[in-house]
């Protein structure tokens, strides 16, 4: 049984979903809070390792619309402005 679902995700182009699902979250956080916070900690994974994982292998080093956003700091740089 699920404990939480989000419906109708907005599809963006060039965004993976983890990214988009990260904007909604720290917005909705964002809206239920009456004082500014003084920080905001991110854990986040990469869910795109599997096609990094191949592109090593085939020694394929060059930066591709399909891996740059697989590195974990770009959900938080995606979020953060």
């Amino acid at each position: 049984m699920p404990v939480g679902e989000i419906g109708d995700v907005p599809h963006h182009e060039h965004l993976p979903r983890t990214h988009v699902l990260a904007k909604i979250a720290a917005q909705e956080a964002m809206r239920r809070t009456k004082e500014k916070p003084d920080a905001i900690v991110m854990g986040v994974i990469t869910g795109g390792m599997p096609v990094t994982e191949e592109l090593l292998d085939e020694r394929d080093l060059t930066i591709r619309s399909d891996t740059k956003n697989h590195s974990t700091g770009s959900v938080t740089e995606y979020v953060a402005p």
